[in-house]
Order: C-alpha cells, then sequence, then structure tokens
C-alpha cells in the first residue's frame, strides 16, 4: 500500500487582521511576511516582539517560588555539610541523563560521595524501582535524589522512608492523585505548587534545585551557567514548551553549546558531524538527542551518561565512539524492523485492515515506538507492534488524529494483560497466544468505535515566492529560534516550483533537489527531504515528466564548507499540470 501522504491537505493558519499586521510591521520595522509569522505566535506588541526576539532574564522565576524548595534546599545542604552518600536516580532518556550529569556535576563540586542509579527499560522499566531501592539499601545510601521521575512513586519512597534513607524529588510529570512520602517534592504541575511555569523539563526542575542551593551557599552564577548545555539539550529533546523561562533557558543553553561545548558534547559534535556554532535546536532534535537516547532505547543508559560526564577531550571521544556504534546498532534495528513490518503487512493481506497488529518475535523493544510511528505515516491507521519478552508479548501502538488509542484499547482490554498511556501513544502485553484474538477484536472494534480518523492536515504559516527569501528574512527568521512546541518552525507554501536538474535519491529514501521559479530562474534553492518516500518518488516523477509543483517547506541552516548556507526542508510536494 502506498503511502497516503498526497491526501493530506494544506490549510493556510487563520490570517490577522491587517491593521494587527500593519501594527507589526510598523513598530518593528520589519517585512508583511516576518510580521505574520510573529501574529501566529502570539506576539501582538513591541515589548512582546522585543522579548521574543531577546529573551531576557525577567522571564526567570525565583526556584524558592516552587513548593517545597526550601524544603529540598535544607535536605541537600545538610548532605553537602555531612558529607552523606546521595544516588542520583534518573531516567534513562536524555532528560533524565542530562539531570543526573547536572546534579552529579554538583555534588561532586562539593566532595559529596555521590552513585547513580538509571533503571534498563528492559529489565526494570521507567521510574524508581525494586532494583535502585535494594542498591541503594546495600550501598547504605542516606539520600535519594530522583531526577525526571519518581512524582507517582508513592509506594517505593515509602520503602526507602521505612530504609532509613530520604528522598528528594525533582520530576516534572503529572502527580497522581497522592504525593510520594518524600522530604520533599518538586514538581512545578502539583496542583499546590505557586511556581507561574509548569512546563520545565526534568532538567529544568533539576536546574532549580541546584541554583537555589547555590543561592543559600552564596555561589557565584558562573557555577549554573555551565550547566546550560545540558539544560537546553534537555529541553529540545523532551519536546516542552518553548515559552517563559524555557526559551530564555534554551537561548542561553544554545550560546554555551556553540562557545563552551563541555568535552562530551564536542566529541558528540564530532561523531554526527555538527560544528560547534552552527548547533541549533533542529541539530539537537534530529542528531544529538538520538544519539543519546540510543543508549537506553538499546537498553542500557549508562554509555551515554559516561559521555556527558567526560571530563577530558581523549574520554569524551572514546565514549561518543562506543555511543555511536550504539546508534549505528539502533538504526539498523530501525530499518530491519520497518522492513519486516511492510513485509508482513503485505505477506498477510492486512493492506485494508482498519489496524494494523504485527509481530515479530525477535524484533527489538526499543525501536517499536519508533517504527511504529513511521509505519502510521505509512499507513494512516492505528498501529500495533509487538515482540516478545519473558514469555509475553510486548509493544507499543501509535495512532492517527481523532483515533483515541486508550478508548480502542479498553474496548479489548479482556485481550490484553496491561496496557496504557494516552490518546496518541500506548504500551500494551498479552500472551503470545492470544496474539491473533486481539489482532481481530482490536479491528472490530475500531469499526464499531463512534470515532473517526481526523483529516489529516498541514497548516503553513503563509505563501512566499522563493525570491522572497533574501538575507533580511532570514536574518530575522533566525532571530525566531529556538523552535519548538509553542513556538513552531515556520512552515511555507510555494506554487509552481521546478526542478532545475535531476533530483538525488540516498540513503533511506532521503532526496535533494535544486529547485527554481519561473518568475526568478536565476536563483537556485537547494531542497532536501528526509525518509519520506512519497516525496522521493514525487520529484523524480516531476522531473521525468517535467512538471511544476508546489511545494510545503521549512527553512533550515547547514554548515557548507564553514558557511552558513540554507536549504528548504520539504514537508510535502503537490504535482501541478
Amino acid at each position: 500500500m502506498n503511502s497516503t501522504a498526497s491526501a493530506i491537505r494544506w490549510v493556510p493558519k487563520p490570517t490577522p487582521t491587517q491593521a494587527h499586521l500593519e501594527h507589526l510591521v510598523q513598530q518593528l520595522n520589519v517585512t508583511h511576511e516576518v510580521a505574520m509569522l510573529l501574529a501566529h505566535r502570539g506576539i501582538t506588541t513591541f515589548e512582546e516582539a522585543r522579548t521574543y526576539f531577546r529573551p531576557e532574564e525577567s522571564t526567570w522565576h525565583d526556584p524558592f517560588l516552587m513548593k517545597d524548595m526550601e524544603l529540598a534546599v535544607g535536605r541537600l545542604l545538610r548532605a553537602i555539610k555531612k558529607g552523606e552518600s546521595v544516588m542520583v536516580y534518573g531516567d534513562y532518556d536524555v532528560d533524565g541523563t542530562t539531570s543526573v550529569t547536572m546534579m552529579d556535576a554538583y555534588l561532586s563540586r562539593h566532595n559529596v560521595p555521590v552513585t547513580h542509579f538509571l533503571p534498563s527499560r528492559f529489565k526494570e522499566g521507567y521510574g524508581l524501582t525494586q532494583e535502585g531501592i535494594d542498591q541503594a539499601i546495600e550501598k547504605e545510601i542516606q539520600l535519594v535524589i530522583t531526577v525526571d521521575c519518581g512524582i507517582t512513586a508513592v509506594e517505593e519512597v515509602q520503602k526507602l522512608q521505612d530504609a532509613g534513607i530520604d528522598v528528594i524529588i525533582c520530576d516534572h510529570h503529572e502527580p497522581g492523585e497522592q504525593l510520594p512520602p518524600a522530604v520533599a517534592v518538586l514538581d512545578p504541575k502539583r496542583s499546590d505548587c505557586p511556581y507561574p511555569f509548569k512546563e520545565l523539563s526534568g532538567a529544568g526542575v533539576t536546574y532549580k534545585l541546584i541554583d537555589a542551593t547555590r543561592q543559600r551557599l552564596g555561589e557565584p552564577e558562573g557555577v549554573t551557567e555551565s550547566m546550560l548545555d545540558l539544560l537546553a539539550v534537555s529541553i529540545s529533546a523532551d519536546i516542552v514548551s518553548l515559552r517563559d523561562e524555557n526559551r530564555w533557558m534554551m537561548h542561553k543553553g544554545l550560546i554555551r553549546l556553540n562557545e563552551h561545548p563541555r568535552p562530551g558534547f564536542q566529541a558528540l559534535m564530532k561523531t554526527c558531524k555538527a560544528t560547534p556554532g552552527f548547533i541549533r535546536s533542529s541539530t539537537i532534535a534530529f542528531s544529538m538527542g538520538p544519539r543519546i537516547n540510543a543508549a537506553g532505547r538499546m537498553g542500557n543508559a549508562f554509555p551515554a551518561l559516561e559521555l556527558l560526564m567526560a571530563q577530558s577531550e581523549e574520554e569524551a571521544m572514546a565514549r561518543a565512539t562506543a555511543l555511536e556504534q550504539i546508534n549505528k546498532e539502533r538504526k539498523l534495528a530501525d530499518k530491519t524492523t520497518l522492513q519486516q513490518a511492510m513485509d508482513q503487512v503485505v505477506q498477510r493481506g492486512m493492506q485494508d485492515d482498519p489496524t494494523l497488529v504485527l509481530f515479530g518475535e525477535n524484533w527489538h523493544l526499543g525501536v517499536l515506538g519508533i517504527v511504529a510511528s513511521r509505519l502510521v505515516e505509512e499507513y494512516q491507521r492505528p498501529v500495533f507492534l509487538l515482540s516478545q519478552l519473558n514469555g509475553q508479548a510486548k509493544g507499543s501502538a501509535r495512532s492517527v488524529p481523532g483515533i483515541h488509542l486508550v478508548k480502542l484499547l479498553e474496548e479489548v482490554s479482556d485481550t490484553l494483560e496491561r496496557y496504557g498511556g494516552h490518546a496518541s501513544a500506548a504500551g500494551l502485553a498479552l500472551d503470545p497466544l492470544h496474539i491473533e484474538r486481539f489482532r481481530e477484536r482490536v479491528n472490530e472494534a475500531m469499526i464499531a468505535l463512534p470515532m473517526e480518523p481526523a483529516e489529516q492536515l498541514h497548516e503553513y504559516d503563509a505563501e512566499l515566492q522563493l525570491k522572497q527569501i533574501t538575507p533580511k528574512f532570514w536574518n530575522l527568521y533566525r532571530q525566531m529560534e529556538p523552535f519548538g512546541p509553542d513556538n513552531p518552525v515556520p512552515r511555507f507554501a510555494s506554487r509552481s516550483v521546478r526542478l532545475a536538474k535531476a533530483p538525488v535519491r540516498f540513503g533511506a529514501n532521503h532526496c535533494k533537489g535544486l529547485l527554481i521559479q519561473q518568475d526568478d530562474p536565476d536563483r537556485a534553492f537547494e531542497a532536501i527531504s528526509f525518509s519520506n518516500r512519497s516525496i522521493a518518488e514525487k520529484l523524480q516523477r516531476a522531473w521525468t515528466l517535467q512538471r511544476p509543483m508546489d511545494i510545503l517547506w521549512e527553512l533550515e541552516e547547514s554548515n557548507f564548507g564553514g558557511k552558513r548556507v540554507f536549504q528548504l526542508r520539504l514537508i510535502d510536494v503537490k504535482l501541478t499540470s
């Protein structure tokens, strides 16, 4: 079955009033197109625009506004002054490993004996686990600090407290009905927490605890500023809001990452062919973050943690090389699983099934979520990918807009041993002998559910002619970074574009082409598409038939011979007559 991406409708974002746009044009001395981009991001006044383009410390919130911060700082100061044994307990993803690295660096600065625990994705799973509790007791730990996890670990924290081990929780996930009985629970999403910004990353909460402690000790601001590169990587990789103080921290963190990257990040940049000075939020999201995450996905996050903690260039390069090998194994597992899953769809005649339930006994659990997302893009229906571990069929599910996964799974819960998640992503486990029954039942439930897949839409900010991409436009565009949730990458549509020469296809459905527009044939723009078979095929067809195209694209920067050049990242392509 071919991708249905061509059926996705392109829709312009609502147009602000002409008066609003003219006000921004005059106040900011920007073009009509840039004013449109700002309006779509909620910018209505000169002051808002100034803060947006020049994030300032005025958006920084006092860490002591967070509920339990005084208690947390007091307990951490006791550990520092008495030299107590501390365990930093993190998660196996980017947010977790950057959080652990931050706290380790701060405690080590004060000569605190510190150990780390990162659970295995497959052996222990997410959160505070019995294995971690046992290690804390065995090592006679006096204080456990959980970072990027712990907010729902009521029973586990009670076990530690019963063993005489105090706990500080630093988390940013939604709390349950009951908070863990810890000495302090730091989480801006607590219903009783007055902290004014609720969208910190896990590393952001950790950073706040360190900064509050630094203030109490009268230490210089440079102590925490040196951690801003870690914070920027966590914010980008964990896909949290880029409003309010996250935007300021990301802005400052990117400066740090480009000008003074720690050895681990410097080595990581080399392995992913990124250049200091050219690092953007997209570099983290598409190159650096996936490599750090690869270790946890493949089962053991410690290689990533060791890289971030590396103290010398030699140590960092060795660890980055080892991590790159793990990432290659992850990408091979991605590619192999995707191909086998697509083959299974054809071999079993599932092309017209309402959902896809696919099982591979030896598929790697760490890549199932990624592959399921790619299959959803390809087939535009809910996908359930299952593998086998310890006699259970376990896996990940991804859905399309309009189909709520958990509600779908509730309809067939009697076929499952365990499930959980939210509307678009879920995890599940069942007896391997019941897979066929689950497949039949979930397809029946999909047909019966009073839900319809939402129409697939691509929203875009404005229509542009390629000649409008001028140096002035580019300079203002760059100042809109960092991009992410609540500050999305601007997206544009351009009409009647042609290929100047044959497109080049490479890698896993990547494609590159040189584009021109009829009214300005002397200016050519490089365009690129990654991992999109549909776009690659359309570009080839456009060249073969010598047909014009409408393109949907985002502007991005690349490093070519040490120079900044921009290219169009293609989102969708439509051939026209």
